[in-house]
């Protein structure tokens, strides 16, 4: 089978594996689409931490935000089976260790992470194995693309957990418009929120958070965010801010418009400490703020057959011939796309 490897710093290349065999309890997948994430870019170029501090090595077999079909299945499995559509979870738990045991399954003593972190094999191939307990069954009917972006809006979605919006009545703002905040005002509308407001700094990607459910977008470079949240709310700001953009200069906006009682939701990494925090006013406004760093893979598919349609997100298509290539020109010179998608199979 054919797998596309990020062989050493800046150089992507393909090369011929057998193709995998399942072991008891685990199934073999036909990849059909793979998202192309930041993650996958900074292993190629050799920016991520874990290339650095040696928890991967280079080659590694990277991608982890697939879809596929079950090929074939081991003789344990029990709960999928060969032409069922499905995704995985890219943390790959031993499902024996205490923490598992107890269910912290992303406590596992012996966690590795698809094509990242400790690399499980990952996405970019023709075919891959995973365990069953990492896998979850899709819909009928819903398309490879559209299931090909689960895994980083089930982060968007853990992020939509944490904010407790009640239908009707809660306000979200949601600051950044890359796949991830954009997925969050797709599931806010999803879960009913009263106003869904998304700020970023890229015209056509404010047009798809309309088109995902957005009832007011906001260009901070060409509005003031606070003041046109504060118009937007009658004064009472956002009952649930979920940050995506990874700028800290964001923050300070969002604080001064977060209600009381308000959520505060961080799905972003910032490289730098944050020395601005207006610590008494946060706590003056009983507000609480909430770290987000796992998936909700479950109510993300829900969200999904219940009709909500994440295929905006993706603004190109990649065959999977001309994908190294591609890899290695965004390692030079990133596009603004907002997903790209590699069609592995048709």
């Amino acid at each position: 089978m054919k797998v596309l490897v990020a062989k050493e710093p800046g150089i992507a290349e393909y090369v011929e594996l057998p193709k995998p065999t399942p072991e008891d309890d685990q199934v073999i997948l036909k990849l059909y689409r793979n998202g192309v994430c930041g993650t996958d870019l900074e292993i190629l170029d050799g920016s991520a931490f874990f290339m650095n501090n040696g928890s991967t090595q280079y080659p590694v077999r990277f991608g982890h935000e697939f879809s596929g079909v079950i090929t074939e299945v081991g003789k344990n499995v029990k709960n999928f089976k060969v032409g069922e559509h499905v995704v995985g979870d890219g943390a790959i738990f031993c499902g024996k260790c205490p923490e598992c045991l107890a269910g912290n399954w992303y406590s596992c003593q012996h966690l590795r992470s698809v094509g990242t972190i400790d690399a499980w094999p990952g996405s970019y191939a023709e075919y891959m194995v995973l365990p069953e307990r990492n896998l979850f069954h899709l819909p009928e009917g819903l398309s490879h693309d559209n299931a090909a972006l689960i895994e980083p809006a089930a982060i968007g979605m853990a992020g939509i957990d944490k904010c407790n919006i009640i239908p009707g009545e809660s306000i979200v703002l949601i600051t950044g418009v890359g796949a991830i905040g954009l997925a969050c005002a797709a599931f806010a509308k999803w879960k009913g929120a009263k106003q869904v407001i998304v700020s970023g700094r890229t015209p056509y990607k404010l047009d798809i958070a309309k088109k995902l459910g957005a009832d007011y977008v906001i260009n901070p470079k060409e509005e003031d965010l606070v003041k046109v949240v504060k118009e937007i709310t009658n004064g009472h700001g956002a009952d649930c801010i979920l940050e995506c953009s990874g700028s800290i200069s964001v923050i300070d906006d969002c604080l001064e418009v977060l209600a009381q009682r308000g959520i505060f939701a961080v799905i972003a990494f910032y490289g730098r400490k944050y020395e601005t925090f207006d610590i008494d006013t946060f706590v003056l406004r009983d507000a609480e703020i909430k770290a987000v760093t796992l998936h909700d893979f479950e109510n993300t598919i829900k969200a999904l057959e219940d009709g909500v349609d994440l295929s905006p997100l993706i603004t190109r298509h990649v065959k999977f011939d001309e994908a190294a290539d591609f890899l290695m020109q965004q390692i030079k010179q990133k596009t603004s796309d907002i997903k790209v998608v590699i069609n592995i199979a048709d």
